[in-house]
Order: structure tokens, then sequence, then C-alpha cells
């Protein structure tokens, strides 16, 4: 529905806080042939899409969080309703109000008028919470499984989201699947990685901290990538300990940390704590490094299938599902 008062009325909406995006909607009674308005509360870190992209505009963003989006073809965005673009902000522990004022609006131009302004309105600010939490998350492909790079490579990556800076993390992976942990914003922070596999517990711990107070800043990001050591397929299961918001070096298995300076953040799964890690190659009977083949016929044989090679060629004369000539 149109806004009553104005030509063109701008909203904040599908805000989701954990990974710090929203989207700006429009509802314009007329045709959008520029906008600038400015965004308080969070400090923005990119943004585009939308109907803004979909019609050729340039959407670019500076200081003191303005956004402006023009076109140099003379295109314009239509009247009616959507998104006109998509943000992201610098996650922060603090609450705030994202709120959009200092709307301008450009209409179509005139010989006496190359930028007309068109009435704009805008909505209600948007309340974040902030918080501590810290979320995790499995880097998989489009249809959420591990991706055929990364099944090949034998590694996979762990994405995080985090209010807080992160000075430190450990947490056990079970079993002993572990070659090594590097790369990510826990190497680009220098943070010392290293892994080791416990027998009795049947788990391997993963630690990063840094040694000269380094952090990851919050906000979104690879946190570190793990190399599997084995070619098999298995259950890749992690249970995250802690992630700290200083010195890492007090992080230990099992414990909580309450000093007001030093704290475990609160961990939250996003696509579960357990990703299915298939095996290197399946042979044709689908079974995991498995030995069966294709023989000259084109059928599954070998391996775990039971089937000889070339039994729909009995008689060797290369005619398949044939029947042999000794028993005509």
């Amino acid at each position: 529905m149109f806004a009553q008062d104005s030509d063109v009325h701008l909203s904040i909406s599908n805000v989701n806080e954990p990974y710090g995006t929203f989207d700006v909607l429009y509802d314009a009674q007329e045709d959008i042939y520029g906008f600038q308005f400015q965004v308080t509360g969070v400090d923005i870190t990119s943004g585009g899409g939308g109907a803004a992209e979909v019609n050729g505009f340039n959407t670019s963003w500076g200081l003191d969080n303005v956004v402006l989006g023009f076109t140099f073809s003379g295109s314009s965005i239509p009247a009616g309703s959507g998104v006109l673009a998509s943000f992201s902000y610098q996650l922060s522990p603090e609450p705030a109000d994202i709120c959009i004022v200092g709307t301008i609006v450009a209409g179509e131009p005139t010989p006496e008028n190359f930028a007309p302004e068109l009435s704009s309105s805008n909505g209600a600010c948007h309340h974040i919470d902030g918080g501590e939490e810290v979320h995790i998350s499995f880097d998989l492909g489009q249809d959420g499984e591990v991706s055929p790079e990364d099944i090949i490579s034998r590694t996979l990556s762990l994405n995080y989201s985090s209010f807080v800076n992160i000075s430190g993390f450990q947490f056990g992976i079970d079993g002993d699947y572990i070659e090594s942990a590097s790369g990510g914003e826990a190497a680009a922070a220098n943070f010392n990685l290293s892994n080791y596999y416990n027998n009795a517990a049947d788990m391997s711990t993963v630690l990063g901290l840094s040694f000269s107070g380094t952090t990851i800043p919050a906000g979104v990001g690879t946190l570190v990538s793990l190399t599997v050591n084995t070619d098999e397929e298995f259950n890749l299961c992690i249970n995250i300990d802690c992630v700290n918001g200083s010195d890492a070096a007090n992080c230990v298995l099992n414990t909580t940390l309450t000093n007001s300076d030093l704290h475990s953040a609160e961990i939250i799964y996003d696509n579960g704590n357990c990703q299915f890690f298939p095996a290197l190659w399946y042979d044709c009977n689908d079974t995991p490094l498995g030995e069966a083949y294709e023989d000259d016929c084109g059928d599954c044989v070998g391996g775990t299938t039971g089937n000889a090679e070339n039994f729909n060629d009995p008689d060797g004369d290369g005619v398949c599902n044939a029947v042999a000539a000794n028993d005509e």
C-alpha cells in the first residue's frame, strides 16, 4: 500500500541481527530517478542489489553512512514497491536503533529542473539488541552440502558471526579426523593454531589463541579452515567449549569463565554442529573408496557387487546381454 502523505516511503525490513544485514524497502507512487538517505545507529559495511541494481543504479555510501543511489543512463526505478537495496553493517555488542533519516528522492527530470524532489517519508526505526553470542556455521555449497572442491581438497571451513571481538577459541571434534587447522580470520589475526587427538576421549581438540593480544574483530567471516586426515566418509561433529572475549589461554574444556573481562560467549550453531563429509570417491556400487568398476558391458562388477566381470557376455564374443553359444 502506498504511503498516503508522500510520493515515496522508505522503511527498514528483514533485519538479520546475527549476521548484520537489512533491507530498505520502497513504496513509490512516482518513478524514482535518484535517492539519498542517511542510516543512523549502525555503520554500513556493504550495500547493493534490490530494485536499484536491477534498474542500473549505482549504490554507494560514505561519511556518516549517507547512502546515494544514482544512474548515468537516465533509467529509473518504476513506481511500485519492493526492496530498494540491501545492506550489511558492523556487528556490535551494544543495542541500537537503525533509522533512516534525511531522505531525498529525485523524480523525472524536466527542462526546468534536472532533479525535481519528490515528497518522501520514512518508516519507524528498528531496534537491535546487540549481545555477546557467536554464531558458527559450516561453509557449505549452495545445496547445503560440502562442496565438490572441499571434498577433493579434504577441507572444510567454519564461518562465524560475532557481536564481540574474539581473542581465542577451543573446540573438540569427535574422532581422530583432523590433520590441521589453518587460515581464516584466525590466521589473519596471527593466532597460534594447533590441534591434537586425545585417544582416551576419542576427540580431537583445535585451539586458536594469540600470544600478542590480537583479536578477530566482531563481524562476519571465515574463522578457520580444517583439513581432514582421511579419504573415508564420516560425520564431522564440533563441540565448541568456549570462544573468549579476552584471554584464551585460560579457556579450558568444560569450564565457563565468569571474570568480567574474561568470559565465554554463547555459541549458536546455525546449521547444526554435525556435518556429513563424503568420501573422496565412491565406486559404481556407491561404496566409499570401493573397488567395483564398470566392465566392457557397462555393468557394475567386482567389489561388493557380487557380479563377475563381463557376466553379461558369457561367451566373450563382445555381444552383451546375449545367451552363450553353447547354451543355444
